[in-house]
């Protein structure tokens, strides 16, 4: 995705280390019965996202 974007000119925003670091801190970032972004998980990506937009 990241090499995609690049080649388009779009931005790319990884999340993959802030939500790994969440994880490692206890949080749960994900559902614990699949793969999809928990409410937690969404602040984490929210707060992220909100530090990269002016």
């Amino acid at each position: 995705m990241k090499n995609y974007c690049r080649g388009k000119g779009i931005e790319f925003i990884s999340l993959t280390e802030p939500l790994r670091e969440a994880i490692l801190a206890g949080k749960r970032a994900y559902f614990a019965y699949d793969q999809h972004i928990s409410p937690e998980g969404h602040q984490i990506v929210a707060e992220q996202l909100a530090e990269q937009i002016p």
